[in-house]
């Protein structure tokens, strides 16, 4: 098996990124779960990040699918309650693979690709301590595998 394009402190894995080549997502393995969707929303050259205050961690706004939701859906629903940002132009961006612990289980996230052109003041929540545009240089706090992904997307890189 190759090795995996990125790993966290607490030894999750991301696996693998196909790249969006159409207006749909790549076709997956179904029998891998895809309950997560994410946003890597941009304005020029830095994309959108939150800090998590439960994970304690930089990362991109995302979350769950939630039962009878598409995926596209469920990335802009969970972009809006994390970072209050109206985001446009929304497209598929790719899905991204992982091997999650501590149960080692395969999932797959759907990720998509949306601009930002006039944010709005942020109000923190319960779960979102604070946003930043993110250049995509290191940041000391940020979750390595919405790094990558945030990279891939924003660079449009295919790495498989």
């Amino acid at each position: 098996m190759a090795e995996p394009l990125a790993v966290d402190s607490e030894g999750n894995e991301l696996l693998r990124w196909s790249a969006a080549s159409t207006d749909r997502l790549p076709l997956v393995d179904t029998v891998v779960p895809m309950p997560l969707s994410l946003m890597v929303a941009t304005r020029g050259t830095q994309v959108l990040i939150v800090y998590n205050r439960r994970r304690g961690c930089w990362e991109l706004p995302g979350g769950m699918i939630e039962p009878g939701e598409g995926a596209r859906h469920a990335a802009e629903r969970e972009f809006l309650e994390e970072t209050g940002q109206p985001c446009r132009n929304v497209h598929p961006a790719g899905v991204a693979t992982f091997r999650l612990r501590p149960d080692h289980r395969l999932e797959h996230a759907a990720v998509f690709r949306g601009e930002v052109h006039n944010p709005v003041p942020f109000e923190p929540t319960e779960e979102i301590e604070q946003i930043a545009w993110w250049p995509g240089s290191p940041l000391r706090g940020m979750a390595e595998l919405d790094a990558f992904i945030a990279r891939a997307v924003a660079m449009r890189v295919e790495a498989s």
